[in-house]
């Protein structure tokens, strides 16, 4: 069939869908070939069955071209033959997954080795999956390499034009209890604490203005009270306060409540953006002290969520897609029914200890930063009863630079997923597969510092191909959650705690659980006092409502922050 007839085919078939898409169900049916066929009917059926309802067609529709290239390509406009000319190195994604196979010569080194060039993983994910071995395999990868990122701490630097550091930020997301994604994500905090370096830890739960004042280092107002020792603790503390590893558990939630624009969570997504950027130094106005600078500030977030949580704000087409706040992030999301059935075992597991001791050692040999803390005198000598500090060594960074045939490896893996992401027919994918081969490149320089006992700061190809191989299963599980949230996108009803929000937002005052379960909306009206307590409890977790007493009042209040 010459290219013109093949054009006039596909014109034909795209007409047919478009008509679909409107509702109608044209009388003359083109012929589709086997990768559409069937596809074609079930948008058929979903036409005749809906009435020709336009927002259920259309849904089914985005939903299926997730998963089928050739609908895709029929929506998108670009025939098959263009697309095969444009990428010729590019394979159609097989049934079993979502995410487009890289070309041959990238994915040989895949099958690679690399278990050489890092052997603490090894042991550390062998005592997780002890720890949890119901976690979902992935997860303790990405724990793994969240554990290396913040011990890190803007410490490593790659040689780049535009420098990189090794900052990660990942979520671990799957539906609740399954895969067990907070047990294993503890399990990263027991591993800092073996060595100890949980200090490096963030507060589990806080605001905007908290983080940014934490990572300042403020210096307690009782400071000249504590003893020498827990001086000296703080000391080290203060040190690296700029540098802190975030462990947060139910990070849907927060997601939701940082795109709620009149929220208290609201200016996370401009702090979080700015601290992955990399920035030197992060001025912050704290009311009462003046400015404060966070310096070298680095910010590792290790989170779960579910894909439901983030259903509202990350559907396809959504802000959150392309305005870079998701493409800082990778993902760990196991594909549905892939949960295990394997208890726990008898008997407590303890971190191994050459694994706590190996980590320690990384955190000495990447240098340890020095500050002294000094009294502000008055011009009379006395002293204020307020504090300086002083660096006596700054926050060190050590510099890694690529071989060439690592660079040469890079630069292929960046030129094969930029080509992807412009076959796909949409811009939901652009802005993470621009990032995940730095992601790779993140992984591979943690990786070759860990193991750099002789100084030599270099990336290596084995450093690479760990890097590589990890930076796929997270692009695999990029697909995968984008699928999962969308995939029920036809149905639009608001959950529970979205007439909750709306409810509190609306009545504009403080109320109890039971003024809620008497007033509110039908649903909220149905539930049990501990359920709708459990709703609240949650909200309060993610910053949207506080809880309050009143006087003379012995039951419990709830209010909406705006």
């Amino acid at each position: 069939m010459t290219t013109t007839a093949v054009r006039g085919v596909f014109l034909e078939q795209r007409e047919y869908l478009l008509a679909l898409r409107d509702g109608t169900l044209p009388a003359d049916r083109p012929s589709f070939d086997e990768s559409l066929d069937e596809t074609i009917r079930l948008i058929e059926q979903v036409a005749t069955e809906s009435r020709g309802n336009k927002r259920a067609i259309q849904n089914v529709i985005a939903a299926l071209s997730r998963t089928n290239v050739a609908l895709a390509q029929l929506v998108a406009g670009e025939t098959t033959q263009e697309d095969a000319t444009a990428n010729q190195t590019l394979t159609v994604p097989q049934e079993d997954s979502i995410a487009p196979a890289l070309p041959e010569a990238i994915a040989a080194l895949l099958e690679q080795d690399g278990s050489d060039a890092c052997p603490e993983k090894a042991v550390y994910i062998r005592f997780s999956m002890q720890v949890s071995p119901e976690g979902y395999e992935e997860f303790h990868d990405t724990c793994w390499y969240f554990t290396l990122s913040t011990i890190a701490g803007h410490r490593i630097k790659v040689d780049l034009s535009t420098p990189q550091y090794t900052q990660l930020m990942g979520l671990l997301a799957a539906r609740s209890s399954m895969y067990k994604k907070t047990v294993t994500a503890e399990v990263s905090r027991k591993v800092l604490k073996a060595a100890g370096l949980d200090w490096l830890l963030g507060l589990t739960r806080t605001t905007p203005q908290k983080l940014l004042l934490d990572m300042s280092g403020p210096i307690p107002p009782n400071y000249a009270e504590m003893t020498p020792d827990v001086q000296e603790l703080l000391k080290i503390r203060l040190a690296m306060a700029g540098q802190r590893g975030w462990i947060y558990n139910e990070f849907g939630k927060l997601i939701k409540a940082m795109h709620r624009t009149s929220g208290p969570m609201a200016d996370f997504i401009e702090i979080l953006l700015q601290i992955a950027d990399g920035y030197d130094v992060f001025p912050i106005g704290t009311i009462g002290r003046g400015n404060e600078m966070i310096v070298k500030p680095y910010l590792p977030i290790l989170g779960t969520l579910t894909p439901a949580s983030v259903k509202a704000v990350a559907s396809a087409g959504a802000e959150i897609w392309n305005d870079g706040f998701l493409a800082r992030f990778v993902f760990s999301c196991p594909p549905p029914g892939a949960y295990l059935d394997s208890p726990f075992e008898i008997g407590e597991r303890s971190v191994p200890s050459q694994l706590a001791t190996s980590l320690r050692s990384w955190h000495t040999r990447l240098g340890i930063p020095v500050l002294d803390i000094e009294p502000v005198l008055m011009e009379d000598g006395k002293e204020t009863g307020r504090y300086t500090k002083t660096w006596r060594e700054p926050l060190p960074e050590s510099s890694y630079t690529l071989t060439q045939d690592t660079y040469q490896q890079w630069a292929n893996y960046r030129s094969a997923l930029k080509a992807m992401a412009r076959s796909f027919g949409k811009e939901d994918f652009d802005a993470s597969y621009e990032r995940l081969p730095l992601m790779a490149l993140r992984v591979a320089a943690l990786v070759a510092s860990l193991a750099d006992v002789r100084n030599e700061r270099k990336i290596e190809l084995p450093h690479w191909i760990l890097g590589l191989q990890q930076a796929e299963k997270w692009r695999s599980s990029l697909h995968q959650l984008y699928a999962q949230v969308n995939a029920s996108i036809a149905d639009t009803a608001p959950t529970l705690e979205d007439m909750l929000i709306s409810y509190m937002q609306q009545l504009n005052r403080s109320a109890t659980a039971r003024e809620i379960m008497q007033y509110g909306p039908s649903p909220l009206r149905n539930l049990k006092s501990k359920e709708v307590i459990s709703l609240l409890e949650g909200l309060i977790k993610s910053g949207i409502v506080e809880k309050e007493r009143k006087e003379g009042s012995k039951a419990e209040w709830y209010r909406f922050l705006t």
